[in-house]
C-alpha cells in the first residue's frame, strides 16, 4: 500500500510500509522509474528515494499536485515487484585489521561472537544499497542480522572508506568526516572521486558483498587508487 502526503507547496511524499525490507525498496525504485516517465507537463523535477519513502518534487501549485496524485494512483500496485531482482553487484575489498577496524573487538563482545564469526557474517551478507545521504555518496546498506549500538561519543574524523555498523545497518564513509557508527574495517577504494564522470560508485538498488584482504593487499591497492590508475568498475558485475 502507498500513502501520498503533501510535502510543502511543491513536493509530495510517497510512503510505503515503514520498515527496512528489500522488496519494499525494490517496489519504491520501480515506482520511481514509472514516475520519471510521466508526461513532462506534470512538471516533475526529481524523485528522491530512501528506504521506504519517495520524495517527489514538481514545479507548480496545488492544481498540479492533484494531477500528479491522480497519475500516481493510476500506477497500479500489480506493476510493482513482488520478488527481488538483481542487476549490479559489487565485490568490495576490505581490510579488517585493528588499525582499520578500531571497533571490531567491541562489536564482537557486544554481539557475543568471535572475530571469525563476525567476519564470516560480514563477508557473506549480500548488502543492498537502500539509499545514499548524510554526506554525498554515503551508502546506507542492508541489514546483517546484527544490532550494534552507536558510539557513545562520535569520532571527529572517520577515514574515507571506513565500514561502519549501527543498529542492523552497514555504511561506507565516502570521505573523511565525523561519524558515530562503529568502524570494523576499511576499503582502499575511493567511493567518492569528484573527477569521475559519475562521482559516486554506488547507486540505490545496487548490491554489495565484502571480501577480506590483508594489510599488504590494502596498501598495494591504495597506492594504485591514489595514482588514479585503479578502475573501480573491475569490482562490479552485471547480474
Amino acid at each position: 500500500m502507498m500513502e501520498i502526503i503533501p510535502y510543502g507547496e511543491s513536493a509530495l511524499l510517497v510512503n510505503f510500509e515503514q520498515r527496512i525490507d528489500p522488496i519494499i525498496n525494490a517496489s519504491l525504485h520501480r515506482l520511481r522509474k514509472n514516475i520519471l516517465a510521466l508526461p513532462a507537463e506534470l512538471g516533475i523535477t526529481f524523485a528522491l528515494p530512501s528506504y521506504c519513502s519517495l520524495l517527489i518534487g514538481f514545479k507548480g501549485g496545488k492544481a498540479l499536485a492533484e494531477k500528479i496524485i491522480v497519475a500516481l494512483s493510476s500506477l497500479k500496485e500489480e506493476q510493482l515487484p513482488t520478488t527481488l531482482s538483481r542487476s549490479i553487484q559489487w565485490k568490495i575489498p576490505v581490510c579488517f585489521e585493528t588499525d582499520f577496524g578500531p571497533d571490531l573487538s567491541e562489536v564482537c563482545a557486544e554481539e557475543k561472537r568471535s572475530q571469525d564469526e563476525l567476519l564470516r557474517l560480514l563477508t557473506t551478507a549480500d548488502l543492498r544499497v537502500y539509499a545514499c545521504g548524510f554526506i554525498p555518496g554515503f551508502a546506507y546498506l542492508g541489514t546483517t542480522g546484527l544490532d550494534v549500538s552507536r558510539r557513545s561519543e562520535p569520532r571527529k574524523i572517520v577515514p574515507a572508506g571506513s565500514i561502519g555498523l549501527a543498529g542492523s545497518q552497514t555504511g561506507i564513509y565516502p570521505c573523511d568526516s565525523p561519524g558515530g557508527w562503529k568502524i570494523v574495517g576499511q576499503t582502499p577504494l575511493r567511493v567518492l572521486r569528484k573527477e569521475r564522470k559519475i562521482p559516486y560508485l554506488f547507486s540505490p538498488g545496487d548490491e554489495l558483498r565484502f571480501y577480506s584482504i590483508s594489510r599488504e593487499e590494502f596498501d598495494a591497492l591504495k597506492i594504485i587508487e591514489n595514482s588514479g590508475k585503479l578502475d573501480p568498475y573491475t569490482f562490479r558485475n552485471e547480474i
